[in-house]
């Protein structure tokens, strides 16, 4: 087992239209996990018409403006075996009908012994 911990950290944020209200075809973000290639747990999903606390609100003609600050997630590699590959997929997805986006900032790290390499990103 590696000693140490992996983590990431996201930041979104939502720009909508307010004329389709229609949660299927708006904005959204989704965190994957996996370990050897299987589902580790339940995806992360949330779209813009989230009224999730953790989003603030600008609220502009025609159009709302909703993001979430840095968020971390983190996993102990105590837990998993030597061999186990664990991945994960950052997704962002725009409204279907083009009116609309999502973007989200991201950053992940690995940490054994104060050593590590980060990679970090914008996706969109």
């Amino acid at each position: 087992n590696a000693k140490g911990s992996m983590y990431y950290k996201y930041a979104i944020v939502f720009q909508n239209s307010l004329i389709e209200q229609n949660p299927s075809v708006q904005p959204k973000f989704r965190i994957n996990v996996y370990l050897n290639g299987e589902l580790l747990e339940e995806p992360y999903e949330v779209n813009a018409s989230t009224n999730d606390s953790e989003f603030n609100l600008v609220s502009l003609p025609n159009r709302l403006i909703k993001w979430r600050d840095w968020t971390t997630v983190s996993f102990n590699l105590n837990d998993f075996n030597i061999n186990d590959q664990i991945r994960l997929e950052f997704e962002s997805y725009d409204c279907a009908l083009g009116q609309s986006f999502c973007y989200a900032y991201l950053i992940a790290d690995y940490n054994e012994s104060n050593k590590g390499v980060v990679t970090g990103g914008i996706i969109r």
